[in-house]
């Protein structure tokens, strides 16, 4: 009886977990597409209304024939595109490097290297030095100012240095055994098994800085 009892009790809160599962699912959906059919509404509408408005009033596609036929809006974009390009690809360039430095255990001074990397996490020289600095380089006016800053970002190197560090050292002496260099196993071993981290990453650095903006 107490058996058929609980069966009951266990099948009632099933099936509240998955009604209340469902609602809220609906909800964050709903939460989510507000603000897109918003937009795309007032993108649609001519009369430039305020308001919450998922309908356009006056439906036309004069703004997307403006923005398809002035090309001086295509520079801006071209220069986005190859500003998010050329800066994640550096940035997991020198990110990867890094970090298969710093798990190098017979590298001098490998630990006093990772905990200044931190400090610059913590504690960031701020605007002014970084412009004096893009100043000293010669790098004003130049798009190269904006890369170069962020191709480096010591959150991302210590993820990239954790990863690494879960691959098997059994593969990377394994590989030197037979005679691969150290920038060989880094290509032909670490890299291949990044793959999920190198994506990881590389969103990050597409889309979480100014590049995208």
């Amino acid at each position: 009886m107490n058996d058929k009892f609980s069966f009951k009790k266990g099948h009632r809160g099933r099936a509240f977990f998955r009604i209340f599962n469902s609602l809220f699912q609906l909800v964050t959906v709903i939460v989510i597409l507000v603000p897109i059919l918003k937009v795309v509404s007032d993108s649609l509408d001519a009369t430039g209304s305020y308001g919450l408005r998922l309908i356009p009033i006056h439906p036309t596609l004069a703004a997307y024939k403006a923005v398809i036929t002035q090309t001086t809006l295509y520079t801006p974009f071209l220069v986005s595109i190859y500003i998010t390009v050329v800066g994640t690809l550096i940035g997991l360039f020198l990110t990867t490097l890094g970090a298969y430095v710093l798990i190098q255990d017979d590298m001098p001074g490998r630990k006093l290297f990772a905990s200044i990397l931190f400090f610059t996490m913590l504690f960031n020289g701020g605007l002014v030095p970084t412009y004096l600095n893009m100043k000293n380089l010669g790098l004003m006016n130049s798009l190269w100012s904006i890369v170069l800053p962020l191709s480096l970002q010591v959150y991302n190197l210590i993820l990239m240095k954790s990863f690494f560090e879960g691959i098997p050292k059994a593969l990377m002496e394994s590989a030197e055994i037979d005679g691969c260099t150290p920038m060989g196993i880094f290509v032909k071993i670490v890299l291949p098994l990044s793959k999920p981290a190198l994506a990881a990453i590389g969103l990050f650095f597409a889309r979480c800085n100014p590049w995208s903006s």
